[in-house]
């Protein structure tokens, strides 16, 4: 037989996938039967264990033709693809240079053989995967959700193999599981879920990288509060303010930021990965000028005429109205925020990220101004 090159020679990372995604895998085997009659072609598609594999090819009709393709799907367990290899998948070790020594532990993957007819079959096809994900099976939130945006940073952070590796003791799994709890909300008069993470992540991107990518998909946020990770998602804005805040408590240097025309928008269009277009990216765009026609002209009246446009791009979001809404709370966010950061004493070892505080404070004549805490720093 023949061994031919993989298409991308250099070294690749295999990828992690949450959530259902499409990816063309990594050819890592290439080769003919000695007759040359027969092509082999196996694919690593990402990191085990996956739910379920799908094998799509261009044309579509390819790969349902049986008496020329055969093809073996494994999800990835850690056992190995040769373990309890079915008979009827024995050909994949046909291959002269493939052997029942090549196991892909861990590995999920696709291997094919392709029968060559010069009448019927002279061409391989392009092909696709369409996969759903690793497995989150640790139930430590409650019944696992493969898309669950905080069930996903929980799995990754925990996970020694391709994640942060931290010890699922120095999390703070009560804030993850109200972050779920976010996630599984629909919005009104829809089953739609709010939040879902369908993402492929790179391995070899840092762990910081990542877990901003699975956080994106939510505006989630991840703060080491008193020894432990915790996750906050900002909701409604309600509650009782924790901490009273005035010039007896608050150090020199208190710094207020109204937004600038570099931070505020008039129109926000996020980018998100749409199935419906073979997962290619589309855009969602709020305040839509058709469809928001008074929000977006109200906008550009308050803006003197001046487009503010920013981009975003959700790689973790296939849905349209998940895009739109994470499109809109960006847009008007950047036009209602008055930030404030201050250094302050021990009172503010008592707030954590989503607590109601109160500022007073002659130089702005507040008195009781109500804000919500959005990051804290030692």
């Amino acid at each position: 037989g023949v061994v031919f090159g993989a298409r991308d020679p250099q070294v690749t990372s295999v990828p992690v996938i949450y959530g259902t995604r499409r990816t063309p895998g990594t050819l890592i085997h290439q080769e003919t039967s000695a007759d040359n009659q027969y092509l082999f072609q196996n694919f690593v598609v990402s990191e085990g264990d996956v739910t379920a594999i799908t094998v799509g090819s261009e044309p579509a009709d390819v790969i349902g033709q049986a008496t020329y393709v055969k093809q073996k799907v494994f999800l990835g367990a850690d056992a190995g693809l040769q373990t309890g290899l079915p008979s009827e998948d024995a050909w994949i070790n046909d291959s002269p240079q493939w052997t029942t020594s090549h196991h892909l532990k861990g590995l999920a993957s696709a291997l094919f053989r392709f029968k060559y007819d010069r009448t019927n079959f002279a061409r391989t096809p392009k092909l696709f995967f369409t996969v759903q994900g690793k497995t989150v099976s640790s139930g430590v939130l409650g019944n696992p959700s493969q898309d669950n945006s905080a069930e996903v940073l929980y799995d990754y952070l925990t996970d020694t193999r391709f994640g942060a590796g931290i010890p699922a003791g120095k999390i703070d799994v009560s804030s993850f599981t109200t972050c779920r709890g976010q996630c599984n909300a629909t919005y009104s008069s829809s089953s739609v879920k709010k939040f879902t993470c369908n993402v492929i992540l790179d391995s070899k991107e840092t762990v910081l990288s990542n877990v901003r990518k699975i956080l994106a998909t939510c505006r989630g946020q991840l703060h080491f509060v008193s020894g432990k990770y915790r996750m906050f998602i900002p909701g409604t804005y309600s509650g009782s303010p924790v901490v009273a805040f005035t010039t007896d408590n608050i150090l020199a240097g208190i710094q207020v930021d109204y937004g600038s025309k570099q931070t505020r928008a008039n129109q926000v269009i996020a980018k998100w990965i749409d199935p419906d277009e073979r997962y290619e990216a589309g855009e969602a765009i709020y305040p839509d000028p058709t469809n928001d026609s008074s929000v977006y002209n109200t906008y550009l009246t308050e803006d003197n005429s001046l487009s503010l446009v920013k981009q975003v791009t959700l790689d973790g979001v296939t849905s349209f109205q998940q895009a739109r809404y994470l499109a809109a709370i960006m847009a008007r966010q950047s036009r209602n925020s008055i930030q404030v950061t201050f250094e302050t004493l021990g009172d503010g070892a008592e707030c954590i990220p989503g607590d109601i505080i109160t500022i007073t404070h002659s130089s702005f004549s507040w008195s009781s101004k109500e804000f919500q805490v959005q990051t804290l720093r030692l």
